[in-house]
């Protein structure tokens, strides 16, 4: 096995053990939200985009599905690549863990909080 092999493995390996969300049941979660259908799409499709950085003016554009808008602002030095993987848990979970009866949810993550993730719903979108 050649070195880049052999590390790909052990990231898989490591993320498989440590991950702390269950990307299909908070996306069964988001679902059963009001207006949760629009918001998985919204997430589905902004995360889908393998170059996302924070911060960049697709992430701070974001994108918007009916009433729904996902967007990540930040003010990371240097600027930080999001995986979709961790793209997706990190809204599904926000999304299945909202306090709200819409959905509606912000979060910092990255290096020192430095991306803030937001789901939003209202007449604007």
């Amino acid at each position: 096995m050649k070195l880049n092999d052999l590390l790909a493995l052990a990231t898989a390996i490591v993320l498989t053990q440590a991950d702390p969300y269950d990307i299909a049941d908070d996306m069964a979660k988001c679902r059963s939200m009001k207006h949760g259908d629009k918001a998985v799409s919204a997430i589905t499709t902004f995360c889908n985009n393998p170059s996302i950085h924070a911060p960049s003016t697709y992430a701070q554009n974001g994108i918007t599905n009916g009433n729904i808008h996902v967007m990540i602002s930040g003010n990371c030095r240097p600027q930080q690549w999001i995986p979709w993987y961790w793209c997706e848990a990190q809204f599904f979970n926000m999304c299945a863990n909202s306090q709200m009866s819409s959905v509606m949810a912000s979060h910092e993550y990255g290096d020192n909080g430095c991306q803030h993730f937001s789901i939003t719903t209202g007449s604007e979108y």
